[in-house]
């Protein structure tokens, strides 16, 4: 009988937990929009990778203002660009509420995923599983760790308890991170530098912080600093293929071809199966003219697609360019690989949409350019009130009339890259497209 009235206790607790917390947001949001709508803004965040991030006023969410504003709609858009390159779902997450209580947006965009790696994906270990997940949504756990934190805050300023927890740490690393991205960004790059040292100070061995610190260095052309920190991150991970890749960007960019050469050769020594380090070699080949190199690779990759080598989406361009439509129409084929979407990026999708939807926004899922949509469907359990943008046609269909190079400036993704210009006004016009079809007007 006790054990019986102690989980009764428990239930009644959540229900009215549950209850309550859906009463006050529901108030807190009517609020919320009566003064959004008072300014006229209609808000828009983005949230994302560097897929997002990249390129200042040609990245998508720049040209999607732009883009809203110049249609015939009466409403006037803000969108405002939240992407950071390095970040995975699990960062994302974790500053998602700071970023709507600072924001309060009428819709969030989220294209994310490709950043969590099987091997490596946070700065710090993760391995949620659905005992945990389940456990983490009841409101009583909620109650019951805010409480936990109210009191360790306090024992804090009483100089009691020093330490502030993983998530806290994690919080941490990846607020600077987003500091560091957008001082670089805004042309800052000592303001930069000072919070990624921290970065490195908070986890020395996550190799993501110091490719963004030799950005830093980079973007005032010290390329032998950029070096310099490039060296440190291949001493943390010297199997690490994105190190050896930053530093053929580097010396591409240098005019030392050769030696980028070498470093792309080395990313692929370490892991053949790399499709960026691959599509970068084909690149360097390509933009140099040695067209017996490229012809080469392009060979050998007919024998090592199967393995998942190729970079399917150039290879069909650069047979397209050749005059091959054979085979340039089977390697289209062959990019509907849903390969980035493992447990712990569906954890985050769910737990993202769980924070927004509970918040009465909109949430617009947008897919990767040239890949399928029906993979990103799959993540939710419940895809109800959600908005999806695919990206697959339009970004085929461009590619059969266009150079890859006209839309996408590398290879990162596999299928697809970090977008040009031209490629993020594309997608930048689709989500546009299905925003005003399916949500503002709704």
């Amino acid at each position: 009988m006790i054990i019986c009235g102690l989980l009764l206790g428990l239930v009644l607790l959540e229900t009215g937990l549950r209850l309550g917390g859906f009463v006050y947001l529901s108030w807190q949001e009517h609020n919320n929009r009566l003064s959004l709508k008072q300014k006229g803004a209609y808000r828009i965040l983005c949230l994302g990778e560097s897929t997002t991030a990249l390129w200042g006023e040609d990245s998508y969410p720049n040209q999607l203002e732009e883009i809203l504003n110049q249609r015939n709609t009466k409403i006037r858009f803000s969108v405002i660009n939240k992407g950071m390159p390095g970040i995975n779902t699990e960062g994302i997450v974790l500053l998602l509420k700071d970023n709507l209580d600072e924001y309060a947006p009428d819709i969030v965009i989220t294209m994310m995923g490709i950043n969590d790696d099987w091997s490596t994906t946070a700065p710090f270990d993760y391995t949620p599983t659905k005992n945990i997940a389940l456990f983490k949504s009841f409101r009583i756990y909620k109650l019951a760790r805010m409480l936990a934190l109210n009191i360790l805050n306090k024992a804090k300023k009483m100089g009691i308890w020093g330490a502030g927890g993983k998530e806290a740490t994690l919080k941490e690393y990846w607020t600077n991170a987003q500091l560091g991205y957008s001082y670089n960004n805004h042309g800052e790059p000592d303001k930069a530098k000072e919070v990624l040292k921290r970065c490195v100070q908070l986890n020395p061995k996550n190799v993501c912080a110091y490719i963004e610190l030799g950005w830093s260095y980079w973007s005032e052309a010290k390329y032998d600093k950029a070096e310099e920190i490039l060296k440190e991150a291949a001493e943390v991970n010297p199997e690490n293929v994105r190190v050896y890749i930053n530093f053929g960007l580097i010396y591409k960019e240098q005019g030392k071809f050769d030696k980028a050469e070498e470093m792309f050769k080395k990313s692929l020594k370490i892991d053949p199966k790399s499709e960026w380090a691959c599509a970068s070699l084909m690149r360097l080949y390509r933009e140099q003219g040695k067209q017996d190199e490229l012809r080469k690779m392009l060979r050998e990759n007919i024998q090592l697609n199967s393995q998942g080598n190729g970079a399917p989406t150039m290879l069909a361009c650069y047979y397209n360019e050749l005059g091959d439509s054979q085979l340039a129409e089977r390697y289209f084929r062959e990019t509907d690989r849903p390969d980035f979407y493992n447990p712990v990026t569906c954890h985050n999708y769910e737990k993202l949409k769980e924070i927004v939807t509970e918040r009465g926004i909109k949430l617009v899922c947008v897919q990767y350019p040239v890949c399928s949509v029906e993979p990103l469907k799959r993540v939710f359990r419940d895809q109800r009130g959600i908005i999806f943008i695919d990206n697959e046609k339009v970004f085929k269909e461009a590619l059969k009339k266009s150079s890859y190079s006209e839309y996408f400036t590398d290879m990162f993704g596999g299928e697809f890259g970090h977008c040009t210009r031209k490629g993020n006004r594309l997608l930048a016009e689709n989500i546009a497209d299905a925003i005003l079809r399916e949500g503002v007007n709704k």
